[in-house]
């Protein structure tokens, strides 16, 4: 399984920030601010975990937006993922895109240009939507809900996979398996890959014990 991957980090080391080497030997890359009212902000490596940074008292939600340049068409996003206390809600996003990895327009795509966008899969505790950017407009293509997942040490296997001819399937935490077409969402996949942490004060904060590309 693991062999599939072009790219696989179990953060075992134990780094203050996140740092690997794609298929292309660079750096991870990153969406971020320096305004302390900002809600994006740099995932970190903590106890073997790519987590996102706690709360500030200028925030009331975060988001974290990790990336990578594959080189190539995705043929699926996966991550090991631990759902901490909290409210239901805190999630990650496994992300696809063309643009790169230096603003969130790169995901949201741009307004007027009709190849920009991305595939945006959403991850929570109780439900998992499958969505894309299209020129600004976020589509959610179906929504797949499940009773709470209990929290627990280990990560939960989520991510996608695409099969060509508009064909996905999605690996929910709770262990099933959904498959759908839609070709329109299929346009949108591009060779950078992104993990999205994303929770409001309240939430269930997201830790990924691994990440990989196949």
């Amino acid at each position: 399984h693991e062999s599939d991957f072009v790219i696989l980090d179990n953060f075992e080391r134990n780094q203050k920030t996140a740092w690997g080497s794609s298929a292309r030997g660079s750096p991870y890359l990153h969406i971020t601010s320096d305004s302390p009212h900002s809600s994006i902000r740099r995932a970190v490596v903590s106890d073997g975990r790519l987590i996102a940074p706690p709360l500030g008292k200028e925030q009331s939600k975060i988001a974290t937006y990790t990336g990578v340049d594959v080189g190539r068409l995705p043929h699926g996003v996966e991550a090991g993922v631990i759902f901490g206390p909290g409210a239901p809600g805190g999630a990650v996003a496994l992300i696809s895109t063309s643009a790169g990895v230096r603003s969130l327009r790169d995901i949201t795509g741009w307004h007027g240009d009709g190849a920009s966008g991305s595939v945006h899969m959403v991850f929570t505790d109780t439900v998992t939507l499958v969505q894309y950017f299209d020129c600004g407009k976020l589509i959610t293509v179906k929504e797949m809900k499940y009773e709470r997942l209990p929290r627990r040490h280990r990560g939960y296997h989520i991510g996608w996979s695409y099969a060509g001819n508009g064909l996905f399937q999605v690996y929910l935490p709770n262990g099933r398996v959904e498959e759908f077409i839609n070709s329109d969402m299929a346009t949108k996949l591009g060779r950078f890959v992104v993990f999205e942490h994303y929770y409001k004060r309240g939430q269930a904060e997201t830790m990924m014990d691994w990440i990989g590309v196949r």
